[in-house]
């Protein structure tokens, strides 16, 4: 069976590998602290990142990236589209999808993966 995705990037922006420090609060429960980590790709359509606990699909965070490039994180509500646990971890990975960026966020990443190779 042909699978018609294969090889085929459905992506609507360039996504690139990036480890760079993040910040992420479930919204609901902003009296806790934000939970630290590094995220795994980058684009202006969204975030992966690895996270100590199970996360549900559906879920809206707020997240802060901090750009090499800038001294203020990028801040945005992003929702977690998928979510997978790591092989031989307890971690799992996130995949979310940024859901209100603004133009001034949206342009900073651009900026950014633009001068990134490609994932």
């Amino acid at each position: 069976m042909v699978n018609p995705h294969f090889g085929e990037e459905r992506r609507r922006y360039p996504r690139v590998y990036a480890s760079l420090p993040m910040q992420f609060r479930p919204i609901g429960e902003f009296d806790k602290l934000p939970h630290d980590t590094i995220s795994r790709d980058l684009s202006e359509g969204g975030i992966r990142f690895s996270v100590d606990r199970f996360i549900p699909v559906g879920t809206k965070l707020v997240v802060n990236v901090l750009l090499e490039s800038h001294h203020e994180p990028v801040r945005s509500v992003a929702k977690i589209i998928w979510t997978r646990k790591q092989q031989y971890s307890d971690n799992y990975e996130v995949g979310c999808q940024f859901i209100n960026l603004s133009e001034e966020a949206r342009q900073k990443i651009s900026k950014f993966v633009a001068h990134q190779p490609p994932a």
